[in-house]
Order: structure tokens, then sequence, then C-alpha cells
């Protein structure tokens, strides 16, 4: 078969929830075809079977080969990323799955996946009992989101990860930061009293946010493009 009709035939079969066959076809195609423009693609498919079989060495290695391949775009080298966080943690190596994820973070366009990913990545550092861990990574990811309130949100988390640490001052100065963030994009409706310094019941509503965060742990995508709108 033609690169184009084995990738497809990977890609129908995969959506499909049939991974071995979707992997041989995959396969076929690297090993036939392997400076191939879908190669990357394919590798990023078996990848993402590895994945779902629980094989997550063999989903790194595949997934590596997106991330060094040159002919591999920017989204799609994202996605490799991504997923490699998702692979690491699967095998309790969260040091690995924190690389993955600068890596991801760095050439990601999409800040909610990055700190979905993240949080997870913080998360597995925590259950490990490196709660110092999961707070460098936190104020990594606070600073580079560009969005306000999955900032608030990471500086919230990251109150917890210092207390955790028995680090009380760094408990407090980031809470403080959330609720200064949070009061910041707060405005008075017309007619209003205008928006006063931060209180402890603003804190008490930022740490009860917290609740929406857990026991949700996200899922990495199942492609970095709808079937169909492959670029290039």
């Amino acid at each position: 078969l033609v690169p184009e009709a084995l990738f497809e035939l990977g890609e129908r079969l995969s959506a499909l929830d049939e991974p071995v066959q979707a992997s041989s076809c995959y396969q076929a195609l690297v090993d036939a075809h392997p400076g191939h423009v879908l190669a990357p693609r394919a590798h990023y498919g078996l990848g993402w079977c590895a994945y779902g079989a629980g094989d997550f060495d063999a989903a790194s290695r595949s997934l590596q080969r997106v991330v060094r391949s040159d002919a591999a775009d920017e989204e799609l080298r994202a996605a490799a990323l991504e997923l490699t966080a998702w692979a690491q943690l699967g095998a309790g190596r969260p040091g690995e799955a924190a690389k993955a994820w600068e890596g991801f973070a760095q050439v990601s366009s999409d800040p909610v996946r990055v700190y979905q990913t993240g949080l997870a990545v913080a998360e597995a550092w925590r259950t490990a009992g490196k709660p110092g861990e999961a707070l460098a990574l936190l104020d990594r990811q606070a600073q580079r989101l560009g969005d306000a309130d999955l900032s608030i949100e990471t500086l919230v988390e990251g109150t917890y990860a210092a207390l955790d640490a028995s680090s009380l001052d760094a408990a407090e100065a980031r809470l403080s930061d959330a609720t200064k963030l949070a009061r910041a994009g707060a405005t008075a409706a017309p007619g209003e009293a205008p928006v006063g310094p931060v209180g402890l019941g603003d804190r008490g509503r930022l740490l009860r946010r917290r609740g929406l965060l857990c026991g949700r742990r996200p899922r990495p995508r199942r492609r970095p493009l709808p079937h169909g709108q492959l670029s290039g």
C-alpha cells in the first residue's frame, strides 16, 4: 500500500479501538517509508496505541522519534511531548514527565492543556513525597501560562504544595499572589462600591475553588488534529 493508504487505514483502525491492527499499519509505513512526510504522524500513532495498551516505555520511544523529527510540525511535536509526559506518569517517572512537560509548555499554544498536564505532574511529585519538586513546577507554570484564571488556580495548588513541604512562608506568598491576581481582575458593578483590599473571605473562596480540580485527572488528546484535517 502507498503511505497515505497505510496511514489512513491506521487512523481508522485506531479510531475503531483496534490498536494492534492500527499499529501494524503505522509500523508498515515507517518501515517502508521512513522519510515520508507522514512518518512522524505514524510514529505518533504508534505511541498512542502503545500508551493505550499500557506499554509506556514503547510509547515514549515512539513519541521521541516524533519530537526529534525535522519533518514534525510544531503542533505534532507539542502533542507528542504532551503524550510523553502522560506516558512517563503512567510509568511512575515524574522526573521524566516533568522534562516532557517543560518541552510541551515551550511549544504549545494551548494554555489549558499545559495547565492540566502540569497539574498532573505536580500531583505525581506530591504523591511521590516530593512537594518541593511540585512547588517548583507549579511556580514555573504560573509564570508562563499567560492566563489569569489558570495562573490563580496554579498558585492555589502551589499553596497546598508549600504546606505539604512545611513551608508556611511560601504558602502565604503564593496565596497572597493568587488573591491579588484575582482581585486585580475584579471590577465593581455600576453603583457599587469599588473593590476593596484582599481579605480572609477572598482567600477562603480561592481555597474552596481547589475542590473543582480534585479527582479530575485530564487525559491527553486523541490526536493532534481531528481525523481528515491533517495539515501539510
